[in-house]
C-alpha cells in the first residue's frame, strides 16, 4: 500500500500504471490522481466497525491522538489546549522530519508536555490500537493551516493506492459506496 501525502497528481500519475487498484479517500482525490474508474473504489474514512467498537464495560477517560509526530499534525496545539486535569495519550512515531527546525518537533512536544498529564507512547502495535481507542473518551485530530514554525500546511486530499494482486488482504471487502464506520 502507498499513501500520497503531497507528491502531487503529476508525480502520482507517473506511478499509476504500477498499481492494480486505487483506494482514494475522496472523489476529489480520485479525480486529482486521475485514477482509472474501473480500478478505483472511494473509501471515505474507512474503519472496521468490528475492531473499533466501543465496549460498555471498558471505562473511557482522557484524550487520544494517534499519528506521526510531525508539525503539520498540530499535536503542539493539542497539548497547549489541554485543560488542567485532563489526560492526553499521544501515540505515534517521531523522526519523520529531517530539516531544522522541524526535526526538533519531538523535543518541543516533550517540553510542552512537561508538568501536564501527557503520556507519549511512541509506536503502538496495530493489534493494540482498538483497545487504545476504546479506552479514550475523546479522539482528537488537530487541523492546522500553519505549523508552529509558521510554515503553511497544504490542505489537499490524500489517496491510498493498493496493489490488490500482490496483497490480497488489501482487497476491499466493504460494499461499493460505503463510507466505513459512521455514527449518527
Amino acid at each position: 500500500m502507498t499513501t500520497d501525502h503531497g507528491l502531487g497528481a503529476d508525480a502520482s500519475r507517473r506511478w499509476a500504471r504500477r498499481f492494480d487498484g486505487f483506494l482514494p479517500v475522496s472523489r476529489y482525490g480520485a479525480a486529482a490522481l486521475r485514477a482509472p474508474p474501473a480500478r478505483t473504489r472511494v473509501v471515505y474514512g474507512g474503519a472496521d466497525p468490528a475492531r473499533f467498537r466501543p465496549d460498555p464495560a471498558t471505562p473511557r477517560a482522557g484524550v487520544l491522538f494517534v499519528g506521526r509526530l510531525t508539525p503539520h499534525k498540530g499535536v503542539d496545539r493539542l497539548i497547549r489546549a489541554l485543560p488542567a486535569g485532563a489526560d492526553l495519550t499521544v501515540a505515534g512515531t517521531a523522526g519523520h522530519d529531517r530539516r531544522a527546525p522541524e526535526r526538533s518537533y519531538p523535543d518541543l512536544l516533550r517540553s510542552l508536555a512537561a508538568g501536564r498529564s501527557v503520556r507519549m507512547t511512541g509506536a503502538v502495535a496495530e493489534a493494540e490500537l482498538p483497545e487504545l481507542h476504546r479506552r479514550a473518551a475523546v479522539f482528537a485530530l488537530p487541523s492546522v493551516d500553519r505549523t508552529c514554525y509558521g510554515r503553511p500546511v497544504a490542505v489537499r486530499s490524500c489517496w491510498v493506492s493498493a496493489r490488490w494482486r500482490q496483497w490480497p488482504a488489501a482487497r476491499p471487502s466493504w460494499p461499493a459506496g460505503s463510507a466505513g464506520c459512521r455514527r449518527s
